[in-house]
């Protein structure tokens, strides 16, 4: 049995054929239950990566920016490898790896918890990349959002903040880091460094 989240503009596709259940993930995040099934594996494809179950609870998130993926574990583990070269890590409760470019490597552990904390409406950051902060709250947004100059040698940011509120959370965000944000009509923004 699999139960699955998914936040808002992932997209999915779902493979069960020849014992094996598949799902690639195309975009977005997505948070699995699974209970593990020798004779029917369950694994999860986004770029080069692979995430197969052990019998967990688990969250993939696809960045489509950087094209890395990130695997973290709420319960039991789960083993993250690359396609092309084998590569892969067994993670288990509040353990974390990231893919990126044919290879997976072990994160900062998080507290279980935290795990696809926006299935509850929270989005929890966790010394992320202030880019990367903004794209994240940017999924959650209706308007665009677009980042003019460069802001990937500021320093990262941890903090957890309100999905259901985005605009807040990038004021928060602005308020706390060297950028700012400008506001147009039709729900666009703007984020650019501070001068």
């Amino acid at each position: 049995m699999v139960h699955m989240l998914s936040s808002m503009r992932t997209q999915l596709a779902v493979h069960y054929e020849h014992g094996a259940r598949t799902v690639a993930l195309l975009r977005g995040r997505a948070w699995f239950d699974v209970r593990h099934d020798a004779e029917h594996p369950f694994r999860v494809e986004a770029a080069g990566s692979v995430a197969e179950d052990i019998g967990t609870a688990f969250e993939i998130d696809r960045r489509l920016t950087d094209e890395s993926v990130e695997t973290s574990v709420q319960s039991g583990s789960v083993r993250v490898s690359s396609r092309n070269n084998g590569s892969s890590v067994i993670l288990t409760v509040g353990q974390r790896a990231v893919w990126r470019g044919d290879h997976v490597s072990r994160e900062t552990d998080i507290a279980p918890d935290s795990v696809a904390s926006w299935r509850d409406g929270q989005l929890m950051l966790t010394s992320v990349s202030v880019r990367s902060a903004v794209q994240t709250i940017a999924r959650y947004r209706d308007g665009r959002t677009f980042i003019i100059g460069n802001i990937d040698d500021l320093p990262p940011v941890t903090a957890l903040v309100d999905a259901r509120r985005p605009d807040d959370a990038l004021a928060a965000l602005a308020s706390g880091t060297s950028i700012n944000i400008y506001r147009l009509p039709g729900g666009i923004v703007i984020v650019r460094r501070k001068n």
